[in-house]
């Protein structure tokens, strides 16, 4: 799988190539915006990832013109500490997650291994959004990975209809974090620190081999429901764990002020990730029951 790596500081490029290529990805690399760009028209990679701060074109503009490319084009940005304001705002124009700088490799590659199926393309079903009123979806997900894969496919493909694709495809990843919280801190109780250890060990996939197993939690589902009408989105995903303490992560207004003030920590990412994708993210008192809601805007979905 092709990805596209931009820096203006060459040694940075030699590590993430050499590192990446390590994992089988076919990797291009600019150190500019413009050649970027080129690049990118010429190649279509699945993958961007671009540093935010560079002479000439920005990554917040180069993220801009990609878009304007391909409003389905998977961009992620690097940033150096005490810019996460910029990470926000690239965020908010379409990126669909950003990496501090010094970047830590375990989680780039983690991240995407997990978001290589949802960046590959996808059947959809051609539904007409002048005869769509509504729908409603039903799944429970055992603590598999894959199997979010699949659900976030079903659920978007469905929403096609209604939402324009500059929209589509960030949502998707919003549904992806919140499927993946609630089977890695619901279902199987994984604890931040406990995760934040292993990506530094390189044995995040280890973790969750062995508490999937695990009697107290093997049997236990994730259950979502999607309502999708003329009007929007709303999706509930349950877990069977114990819930967990998320005012921390939602007692701001704006989710822009948590990443300036949280940098370069892990904790709480995909929360903070699906609050700018979506219009609302509400948890239930416990904890264990998110739900996110999307508003269609005029227009509606375009070809």
């Amino acid at each position: 799988m092709k990805i596209l790596v931009v820096d203006d500081q060459q040694p940075i490029l030699d590590l993430l190539k050499d590192v990446l290529e390590e994992k089988r990805f076919e990797v291009l690399s600019a150190r500019d915006g413009n050649a970027a760009l080129e690049l990118y028209r010429r190649h279509r990679p699945p993958f961007t990832l671009t540093d935010i701060s560079m002479p000439g074109m920005t990554g917040l503009e180069l993220l801009r013109q990609i878009k304007a490319c391909n409003p389905e084009a998977v961009v992620m940005l690097m940033t150096g500490a005490g810019n996460e304001s910029y990470a926000v705002e690239a965020l908010r124009g379409g990126a669909v997650n950003y990496f501090n700088k010094p970047i830590d490799i375990n989680e780039l590659v983690n991240t995407l291994d997990r978001y290589s199926p949802l960046a590959t393309g996808y059947d959809f079903e051609n539904y007409a959004g002048d005869f769509l009123l509504s729908e409603v979806l039903q799944l429970s997900i055992d603590n598999n990975l894959t199997q979010v894969n699949h659900s976030v496919q079903m659920i978007i493909s469905h929403c096609r209809a209604i939402f324009p694709l500059s929209e589509i495809y960030t949502l998707r990843f919003g549904l992806y974090e919140m499927m993946v919280n609630a089977i890695e801190h619901g279902n199987l109780g994984i604890t931040y620190e406990e995760k934040t250890k292993a990506l530094e060990t390189n044995k995040l996939s280890e973790l969750l081999q062995q508490r999937s197993l695990d009697p107290a939690c093997r049997n236990r589902r994730v259950k979502v429901t999607c309502t999708i009408s003329t009007e929007g989105l709303t999706c509930t995903i349950r877990d069977e764990g114990r819930g967990f303490d998320y005012t921390s992560y939602t007692s701001a207004p704006d989710p822009a002020y948590l990443f300036e003030e949280m940098g370069a920590s892990l904790h709480g990412r995909g929360i903070m990730l699906t609050r700018l994708q979506f219009d609302r993210v509400e948890f239930n008192q416990a904890g264990n029951e998110v739900t996110l809601s999307k508003t269609v805007k005029n227009g509606g979905a375009t070809a």
